[in-house]
């Protein structure tokens, strides 16, 4: 579900006629919509439960600088996500993102990946036993292939960065699917009352 399907077409002045078919097809920005709106909502309501600033003595205090690394990071994705959003009075055409934007985007990818690296092992598995291999495997991994394909295509290799964007996208789904079905249960377990 989760984040990538809009980076595809945030880019689609730089994937060209490969993707110009599929930017006309109305089931893929559908798909494409629902998967970002899911994402960011599930994102926020994330942030949103508990008071995360407080030292709440029912939450290891080993892992809260893993809570906070795991949080800003799903938030900066979530951040690249929101300003590669295709602007509704395109409604279905392909469009441009401006090169400052672009910067804005990549920069968000790299710090929301840079701050995975962070997270410890250690508070994924305490919060659920698959959220390690859905958060590295799934959406980090996603994000990185996602964002491998982006580097092709700025390179002029087309076609293999439609692949990887695709491959990428596929793996971020299977991590937003994944997180709709936990959220409520990894935030409380994020974020307990005392």
């Amino acid at each position: 579900m989760i984040i990538f399907l809009c980076f595809l077409f945030a880019f689609s002045g730089l994937l060209g006629t490969l993707f110009s078919f599929l930017m006309r097809e109305a089931r893929f920005w559908k798909c494409l919509s629902i998967v970002w709106t899911s994402f960011w909502i599930l994102m926020i309501g994330y942030q949103f439960f508990g008071n995360k600033n407080s030292l709440n003595s029912a939450f290891p205090t080993e892992f809260m600088d893993g809570r906070a690394d795991f949080v800003r990071s799903i938030t900066v994705l979530g951040e690249a996500s929101d300003l590669i959003n295709k602007p509704s009075k395109n409604s279905g055409k392909g469009y441009t993102i401006a090169k400052t934007t672009e910067q804005k985007i990549f920069s968000k990818i790299e710090e929301g990946l840079a701050l995975s690296k962070k997270v410890d092992n250690a508070f994924l598995d305490y919060i659920h036993p698959d959220l390690k291999n859905y958060y590295r495997n799934k959406l980090i991994a996603g994000t990185e292939i996602y964002y491998e394909g982006i580097k092709f295509n700025n390179s002029g290799n087309i076609s293999l960065g439609g692949q990887r964007q695709i491959e990428g996208i596929i793996l971020m789904t299977e991590w937003v699917n994944w997180w709709n079905s936990h959220n409520k249960d990894l935030a409380n377990k994020a974020y307990p009352k005392d």
